[in-house]
């Protein structure tokens, strides 16, 4: 049984959409009733609502460029070294691995400095990427891992990371 000791002229219009607070005394129980007599209505809702809207949109933009970044990083690194290395870095290991034989590739181009000089820079570009390009397919297609270019320098080993004999290692080269 609820009995009312208080009420103002209005209190019809408390709902349980208001703020109300149950209180439990032990012999007697409680509820406090608070309401605005038009509703309770908050006077910043005009301006919270495009603001957490806004706020959402940039913390999905931000976690989107979080992820697409990470998605690079991971691409530049799968380049950068073999996957057995990267996963452990990312365990906090050492990578150092001891090879007893390996087969090292070094190729550098034979005039290359008076070649260029002669070539537009695209031209030199183009020539660069067409070679190198032909020299990772067959680098894939042989299982050799090339580590590096550096201006027309290409190298890369066969024998490692995929440990295999030298004879192999050489052949594979």
């Amino acid at each position: 049984v609820v009995k009312s000791i208080a009420e103002s002229e209005n209190s019809e219009l408390c709902t349980t959409e208001n703020v109300t607070l149950d209180l439990d005394t032990g012999d007697n129980g409680w509820v406090i009733s608070v309401c605005y007599d038009d509703g309770f209505s908050p006077n910043y809702k005009m301006w919270a609502y495009p603001i957490v809207f806004i706020g959402s949109f940039i913390f999905t933009i931000l976690t989107m460029l979080v992820l697409v970044s990470k998605s690079q990083l991971e691409g530049i690194l799968l380049k950068l070294m073999p996957p057995r290395a990267i996963r452990k870095l990312r365990k906090g290991e050492t990578i150092i691995e001891k090879y007893d034989m390996v087969t090292i590739f070094f190729s550098d181009i034979v005039g290359y400095t008076k070649m260029s000089s002669e070539m537009t820079p695209a031209e030199v570009m183009k020539m660069l990427n067409d070679l190198y390009s032909r020299f990772d397919i067959e680098a894939a297609k042989h299982g050799i891992f090339k580590v590096e270019t550096i201006g027309d320098a290409y190298i890369a080993v066969a024998g490692c990371p995929k440990k295999c004999s030298g004879p192999e290692a050489a052949q594979k080269m």
